[in-house]
């Protein structure tokens, strides 16, 4: 299992400190896991998402909640 899998470590979004930081900045750090490829969360097509297993959806996902949640509070 790869560590963003995981729960922990290249995919974790981490709080911003202020909301003058630039946010693209944040979004194209954050990584998910396609098979054995990282690709930028912010790059990932419907053709990515079809191919991952569900372990890599499910990590897609709860980064992707964590971005809105983090972007809309």
């Amino acid at each position: 299992m790869c560590a963003a899998a995981a729960g922990g470590g290249v995919g974790d979004v981490e709080p911003m400190d202020s909301e003058d930081e630039a946010s693209d900045v944040e979004i194209t750090s954050v990584m998910v896991t396609v098979g054995a490829e990282s690709v930028p969360l912010s790059e990932v097509t419907q053709d990515l998402v079809a191919r991952m297993s569900a372990v890599e959806k499910a990590e897609y996902v709860r980064l992707g909640q964590q971005l809105y949640d983090q972007f809309n509070h």
